[in-house]
């Protein structure tokens, strides 16, 4: 096994990347893996000084790629562009519904260690040039009151995720998006286990809402109730009526409609999903699409 300092020095080449993917990095003080050395575990762990319940401290924990050292490893990528961070990070720590050691993406500043610095991912520096997000948690622009005003002014793409979102939280989630990302071209929505509000066909006018800036709105639906009749084509005519007429909508579920052959396929096919980091032709996100994931 490779000490902390010896990953440093054989990821040094990789810091002039412009894209990271920290999705996959693993808190080595909870989730220990079974295939790796006891004494090695003992190790990553004990050096934590028994600070174990904090994701992201003061100093790097165990391996350089432990989870925990989220921040350490982004503050290496000084080009960074492009993050995914994983799925449902909140944005700042009030704006969290999860426990308030949980990681966020910034902090407001100026606040106390535990809900600034010490448990964030993100400056606000680096995040001011980022191109794409993915991986944000979809009630933090849910909120209202909050203010969003250009944190990300070059970002053009974003993924946010939500579960059980009423539909009507929507109208703040775009207006939040747009006065964040003034010149987002690209908004997926990860939505799964809603069957209330989305059913209503009159909760639709929400998508009249959408950033103005869009080329494409990409809805990843799961488990959700939608109206009648649910075929592919049926539901994007419902969505397009109200959206802003320079916004395509996009469609990609497992189990919510049938495809009745009227859309095309997706730009991202043969992936089920659109992909981090990858390009999409501005003609291709100007046609709608459907996909079954």
């Amino acid at each position: 096994m490779q000490s902390r300092d010896e990953d440093d020095a054989a990821l040094r080449p990789l810091f002039d990347a412009e894209a990271l993917d920290v999705s996959d990095l693993c808190d080595s003080s909870v989730c220990l893996d079974a295939f790796l050395p006891l004494d090695y575990l003992r190790r990553l762990t004990s050096e934590a000084d028994g600070e174990n319940h904090r994701l992201i401290i003061d100093r790097p924990l165990g391996s350089f790629l432990d989870k925990r050292n989220e921040r350490f490893i982004c503050q290496h990528f000084t080009n960074l562009r492009r993050l995914n961070a994983d799925m449902d990070v909140p944005l700042y720590p009030e704006l969290s519904h999860l426990a308030p050691r949980h990681r966020t993406l910034l902090s407001r500043g100026g606040g106390d260690a535990e809900h600034g610095q010490l448990s964030t991912i993100l400056d606000p520096e680096q995040a001011a040039q980022l191109t794409e997000i993915e991986g944000l948690d979809l009630d933090s622009f849910a909120q209202q009151g909050s203010t969003f005003d250009n944190l990300f002014p070059r970002l053009t793409r974003l993924t946010l995720s939500g579960s059980k979102t009423p539909i009507q939280s929507l109208s703040a989630v775009f207006r939040n998006c747009s006065a964040a990302c003034p010149v987002l071209e690209m908004l997926t929505l990860h939505l799964d286990t809603e069957r209330t509000t989305w059913l209503r066909a009159e909760n639709y006018w929400v998508f009249g809402h959408a950033p103005g800036s869009l080329k494409a709105l990409v809805l990843i639906l799961e488990d959700m109730s939608l109206p009648l009749p649910r075929t592919a084509s049926a539901f994007h005519r419902l969505v397009k009526r109200h959206a802003p007429t320079d916004v395509q909508v996009h469609i990609v579920t497992p189990n919510c409609l049938i495809d009745d052959g009227e859309l095309p396929t997706a730009p991202w096919a043969p992936s089920a999903l659109p992909e981090f980091a990858e390009a999409y032709a501005a003609a291709d996100l100007a046609r709608p699409s459907f996909s079954l994931w």
